[in-house]
């Protein structure tokens, strides 16, 4: 059953995939001809960055699981490396990104991934009391360090990411307490530990704030009406400098209309539910955790990119899967698709 379950995300991917690579071609035309005198820019650099993706999908989805089991730690350490050295390289306020030429990695992307690759095997094994502290405290260090580079929307669904693999393993309840309450406070002084945050929280509850970009993101919808104003011929791509990312379902609403903004949401609903039937009817224990966690991780920035778009969050930037542009986190989320394909 599994296998078939497999070979159903598979093609749900490769269609979300497909499509998303359509609407970011009408979503990044005009910034990508604006920015870089090329129409073509953002496209073709997502493309590099798929093709990269595709050998690195190929080799997590086909090596051993116990060599994997044995590389999960060493890419973990790395990426936490990582982290700490975007945190060294940029003198900046806002450090988030390691830059290669021209290209730029952001590993708090890549960070998710691995540390729900290695904590996906290290809770399969029985969890004493010795093995749930190093947990807690590693998951202690990573939280903060994702929250000191000034990305708090990474830090909650990195949050979100460990709490439910801890919930999909052998775990005390009393345990649960001890996790929960510890972590949920670094979330909380995160949050508050940052003026413009506390600032732009106020303005949305405030019944005389708005937010612009959220005003323009609805104004899509109404614009979109039931079928949409056609692909390509949406305005609000023109207006927000981050269509193509942040704010890329409001271009779905606009030119497709509820019809094509409830085509794409169902076929999400078909990702995410195959996803959390593989958790719970594999006997494989690391599939079952590592699944559960996966779920988690895209329905988070799936909820929250929408919710923003809708106007029902507050404005934070969270790449909607398969259709934002933004190469770190279309190869770690291909990568992690790789690895909840093995044969379980």
């Amino acid at each position: 059953m599994a296998q078939k379950i497999n070979q159903k995300i598979f093609i749900i991917s490769s269609i979300l995939i497909s499509i998303g690579f359509i609407v970011l071609y009408s979503a990044s035309l005009y910034q990508s001809l604006k920015l870089f005198n090329d129409p073509y820019y953002l496209l073709k650099k997502q493309f590099i960055f798929f093709l990269i993706s595709i050998p690195i999908f190929l080799f997590f989805r086909f090596v051993p699981e116990k060599t994997l089991k044995k590389l999960s730690f060493i890419f973990f350490i790395l990426n936490f490396l990582a982290l700490i050295l975007v945190l060294i390289l940029n003198p900046g306020p806002v450090k988030r990104w390691l830059y290669i030429g021209s290209f730029s990695i952001q590993p708090a992307e890549f960070f998710k991934l691995f540390f729900l690759l290695y904590f996906s095997f290290y809770l399969k094994e029985k969890l004493n009391f010795s093995r749930f502290i190093i947990f807690l405290l590693v998951f202690f260090l990573s939280l903060i360090l994702v929250l000191i580079e000034k990305s708090f929307s990474n830090s909650l669904i990195l949050f979100l990411i460990g709490l439910s693999i801890f919930l999909r393993s052998n775990f005390h309840f009393r345990r649960f307490i001890f996790i929960v309450l510890p972590l949920l406070l670094i979330i909380v002084i995160g949050f508050f530990g940052a003026s413009y945050r506390v600032e732009r929280i106020k303005k949305f509850i405030s019944s005389e704030g708005s937010f612009w970009q959220i005003e323009q993101s609805k104004n899509s919808f109404i614009s979109g009406g039931f079928w949409g104003q056609g692909f390509g011929n949406g305005k609000i791509k023109l207006f927000l400098p981050q269509a193509y990312n942040d704010t890329i379902f409001a271009v779905i609403g606009e030119e497709f209309g509820f019809f094509g903004s409830f085509l794409v949401l169902f076929i999400f609903y078909l990702f995410l539910k195959y996803i959390l039937d593989l958790s719970f009817n594999t006997k494989n224990s690391f599939i079952s955790i590592y699944s559960f966690g996966f779920f988690v991780w895209m329905f988070s920035q799936i909820y929250i990119h929408i919710a923003v778009v809708v106007g029902v969050f507050p404005p934070t930037g969270v790449n909607l899967p398969f259709f934002s542009y933004g190469g770190s986190f279309l190869v770690a989320t291909i990568t992690g698709i790789g690895i909840l394909l093995r044969k379980s």
